[in-house]
């Protein structure tokens, strides 16, 4: 197995129990040194979400779009509160 030899030769160790496979397209075959995730399960990887086709492009989009919005909501807010905190200073030096 390559992953085998990659250890050996770089002195590495594998987390068994953290390390998992997924097939990524059409492979032949996934060495049972394995668990190994369901054809339909997302996984993120450095902050990125995949699934067995590769980057789960709608889950990403999903989830940034949900962030944009969540902060566009806070800065309504905040520029509701700076616009009123104005007409509220300009009332009381009247």
């Amino acid at each position: 197995m390559g992953l085998e030899l990659h250890c050996k030769a770089s002195n590495a160790r594998v987390n068994r129990g953290k390390t998992v496979a997924i097939s990524i397209g059409k492979p032949s075959e996934i060495d049972g040194f394995y668990s190994v995730l369901d054809k339909e399960a997302n996984f993120r990887y450095l902050g990125i979400t995949f699934n067995s086709y590769g980057i789960n492009q709608k889950f990403m989009e999903d989830i940034l779009l949900s962030n944009i919005d969540a902060k566009a909501k806070i800065l309504s807010k905040k520029s509701m509160n700076i616009r009123q905190g104005t007409t509220n200073k300009y009332s009381f030096t009247i």
